[in-house]
């Protein structure tokens, strides 16, 4: 796990996260227990406008005691992310786009009624889960 994405685009969709705040000095709050290697660093939170995930953007790393990168001198907003609730590169659920949490649920669901339909295939649950439920539900 490392504390950054190495990229500067959304892990989800692939457009570019937008900087929210303006830049301020990274806190206990941000970084959790790695706040004394990284103190100092200037960061801003951002969000994805495509898919509205969330982000810590790195924007300069001059003033950390223990630079994990070269210095940051490039003129765009920010030269890296992590997501903001985890300060690495594993997205908590607050950082993930809405939209992505529904499909894991959509697919676990049809996964459940793939069992309770003899094992079927999750596609074919869709086609006849319905059918196959009301039928269920009259030999009752």
């Amino acid at each position: 796990m490392r504390r950054n994405l190495c990229s500067t685009e959304c892990y989800f969709c692939g457009d570019e996260p937008k900087l929210v705040e303006k830049p301020r000095l990274i806190t206990q709050r941000d970084a959790g227990r790695f706040f004394d290697e990284y103190a100092g660093m200037l960061v801003a939170d951002a969000e994805c406008p495509s898919c509205r995930a969330q982000y810590l953007a790195w924007v300069d790393m001059r003033g950390c005691k223990y630079r994990t990168v070269d210095p940051y001198i490039h003129g765009d907003p920010y030269f890296d992310l992590s997501f903001r609730k985890t300060f690495n590169d594993e997205p908590a659920c607050g950082d993930q786009p809405p939209w992505y949490w529904w499909e894991e649920r959509e697919r676990k669901l049809h996964d459940a009624l793939a069992v309770a339909l003899d094992y079927i295939s999750p596609f074919e649950a869709r086609r006849v889960g319905l059918e196959k439920y009301r039928r269920n539900q009259d030999e009752r």
